[in-house]
């Protein structure tokens, strides 16, 4: 990457300063953290439970789902003497349906899916 400049670098990515700006003006030392924190943080505003939760539970819903699939292939290869291909083909289901599940957890409804406001 010899042929790329620093400076475009710059203009891309946010520059983040780790070093506390200096005390001026008997500014206290618990303000200059406060400007580093909301320098580091991004401002802070994507701390609240609803938005991480969000994810969190969209991606358990994902593993649940493909764990539940995956234990009913294996519980159907036990009855049927097929193992391991209805394990393989249920988990392979479940992970598709808990994608299908998370995507549309945070993406919303579609255009016409008739589910209106949610």
């Amino acid at each position: 990457m010899k042929g790329v400049k620093r400076g475009a670098c710059e203009k891309i990515h946010k520059r983040v300063s780790l070093r506390a700006p200096a005390v001026r003006d008997g500014g206290s030392v618990a303000a200059n953290a406060d400007v580093v924190e909301a320098r580091v943080s991004g401002g802070g505003g994507q701390r609240e439970p609803e938005v991480w939760g969000r994810y969190l539970g969209a991606g358990l819903t994902w593993a649940v789902v493909t764990l539940v699939f995956a234990f009913a292939g294996l519980w159907l290869d036990g009855r049927w003497g097929t193992r391991p291909v209805m394990t393989l083909v249920m988990a392979f289901a479940g992970a598709a349906a808990g994608f299908w599940s998370m995507l549309r957890q945070l993406t919303g409804p579609g255009p016409g899916s008739g589910d209106g406001d949610r």
